[in-house]
């Protein structure tokens, strides 16, 4: 199905686990009648409104911040699609469409995680580059470069959402597809880095 990106459109959390509402949804409304609301289902958890149990769910407004994020990850992501003038449509049936909704949604009500503690401390001599918001990054893991994408940023942190699910060997270097990370700005690397494995000793420029 397709949706214009600027129709009226408000997240709702719903108690999937009868502890209170936690799970994630995004509603757009239809404008017949005869067909109820399209609710797409996220992969984000937040534990933000847990304290409203009893409640099957909670409707939280769209903000003026989660379209502008919206608007910069499609004309980065889609820009031959993107028309700002002209409302862009939203494929719900394209994988990446929905990707860049989880992103929102993580960006929105996802727990930001320190990622001091999984991040390979080895240092990674790379040509210093200006990173905005929506850019596709690399974080550099034990385990291998993981790809992101910046949601984000200030003269000293950034956040980003993984697009890429991290299996560590221990609990501590773990995170899951969509996870919010907070890291420092000189952890960022260029997209590029993502799917190789570095190797001891390795240096890359």
């Amino acid at each position: 199905m397709t949706v214009q990106a600027q129709s009226g459109v408000f997240w709702r959390i719903v108690d999937e686990s009868g502890t209170g509402p936690d799970s994630v949804t995004l509603v757009f409304q239809t404008p017949s009648d005869t067909h109820g609301n399209l609710q797409l289902e996220t992969d984000i958890v937040t534990a933000e409104f847990l304290s409203c149990v009893g409640r099957s769910h909670i409707d939280v407004e769209w903000t003026t911040e989660d379209s502008e994020l919206l608007s910069i990850l499609l004309q980065k992501q889609f820009p031959e699609r993107f028309d700002a003038e002209n409302s862009m449509r939203l494929d719900l049936s394209d994988d990446a469409i929905i990707d860049t909704l989880a992103v929102i949604a993580a960006a929105r009500f996802g727990d930001a995680q320190d990622g001091a503690d999984w991040l390979s401390q080895r240092p990674w001599n790379t040509i210093q580059r200006s990173y905005e918001v929506g850019d596709m990054v690399s974080l550099a893991t034990e385990e291998g470069f993981c790809l992101g994408v910046l949601v984000t940023l200030d003269a000293v942190e950034g956040e980003v959402v993984l697009m890429q699910q991290v299996d560590g060997q221990s609990g501590e270097c773990a995170a899951r597809l969509h996870e919010r990370i907070r890291v420092y700005k000189a952890d960022l690397l260029p997209d590029t880095f993502a799917h190789v494995l570095p190797n001891e000793g390795e240096t890359r420029h």
